[in-house]
């Protein structure tokens, strides 16, 4: 049995939401990683994109240790952050590195922080400044699934020990009824095609995928010209509804009225 929507939602649009050749098409290929990309993960990871335009999702902040990453190969700082570093949590952002743990974060080399974000924040400002006022300017982005590089123009970063990263945090995906599901996969729906859509000029440069001409998947494609509009309707009339029952402070709340 199915517990979390989003994993509802990519066996719905799999089965008959969006033609397989097209998920494949477009949500297929290799990682940054060089691992095989998973259709199904690489759809769950848009759908969490979504729930951040109604705040379903959270982050948790983690002050993981540099040598524990996987580096890619030898040109440029790129690593990779294995499963067990993140807790099998989907990395959101990397925030920052540092040459010391982070200060008023309590994490665990592999386990969540309790710190505040505002302590957070103000540790990440605090390096950032102290490596301006040396000269050396740092930075650092999310490059792919759970893969990250570090922006330098230092010629070692052997003083950086620990990165600062922000991972997924599904609780209040967890408070929405299986009886919400439908609608979760109704809105998904919209998103994904809006998606998709919305990549269309990248995917008319491919000749031909699987077999099939990118001409008759283009025209399919060209269908979801309207999805965007469908799914901002739906943030407006729908997304309310699902996520009052989502919240069960409200919920006791609204039950009472009726009483």
């Amino acid at each position: 049995m199915i517990n979390d929507p989003i994993a509802y939602a990519v066996s719905a649009i799999s089965r008959r939401g969006i033609d397989s050749t097209i998920l494949e098409l477009v949500y297929s290929g290799i990682h940054a990683n060089g691992m095989k990309k998973n259709v199904a993960s690489e759809m769950d990871r848009v759908l969490l994109d979504m729930c951040d335009d109604f705040s379903l999702i959270s982050g948790d902040t983690m002050n993981i240790e540099l040598s524990k990453c996987r580096r890619l190969g030898s040109e440029g700082y790129i690593y990779y952050i294995p499963p067990e570093i993140r807790s099998n949590r989907s990395v959101r952002n990397v925030l920052s590195v540092h040459s010391s743990m982070i200060s008023g974060s309590s994490v665990a080399l592999t386990g969540m922080s309790t710190g505040s974000g505002i302590a957070s924040g103000i540790a990440s400002m605090s390096a950032a400044i102290s490596n301006s006022s040396s000269g050396v300017c740092t930075d650092v982005e999310l490059k792919d699934s759970n893969t990250f590089q570090i922006i330098t123009n230092n010629i070692v970063i052997g003083g950086y020990k620990y990165v600062e990263i922000e991972v997924e945090n599904r609780e209040r995906l967890k408070n929405l009824s299986k009886g919400s599901y439908p609608k979760f996969y109704k809105i998904a729906l919209a998103y994904m095609k809006s998606v998709i859509y919305a990549d269309r000029l990248r995917i008319r440069k491919i000749p031909m995928f699987g077999g099939h001409d990118i001409s008759d998947i283009e025209s399919t494609i060209n269908e979801y010209s309207g999805a965007s509009d469908e799914y901002d309707e739906y943030l407006s009339t729908d997304v309310g509804k699902m996520l009052m029952f989502a919240d069960k402070t409200k919920t006791a709340r609204y039950v009472n009225d009726l009483v």
